[in-house]
């Protein structure tokens, strides 16, 4: 065996060693991560084949309990008004007001 092929050998074992290493690690990683969603998948399947418990929750309000609100419905007609500047038209309507506005950080 001559020089040329001894160092060919032995370059090629240093370029194939890390990527069969590389697929060694890649298909462990599968299967553990397969073996993980397959315990995962029989745990909740188990989960589901029970008969599904209602969680206890106890009301906080009854229904006598609360506050009636009183409201006024207002009906508002509307009217759109156009302008036009030379070169520019723009519309305008008019605006519905709901709330008197508070301020409470003067108080």
């Amino acid at each position: 065996m001559s020089l040329g092929a001894l160092l060919f050998i032995i370059f090629l074992i240093i370029i194939f060693r890390p990527i069969i290493r590389g697929l060694i690690f890649i298909r462990r990683y599968k299967k553990a991560m397969n073996n993980a969603y397959s315990q995962a998948y029989k745990q909740y399947s188990r989960k589901g084949r029970q008969e599904p418990q209602q969680p206890v929750h106890k009301k906080v309000f009854t229904k006598d309990m609360g506050e009636y609100v009183a409201y006024e419905e207002i009906s508002v007609e509307t009217t759109t008004e156009i302008h036009s500047d030379g070169s520019t038209t723009y519309t305008t309507e008019e605006q519905i007001v709901d709330a008197e506005w508070v301020d409470i950080s003067e108080k």
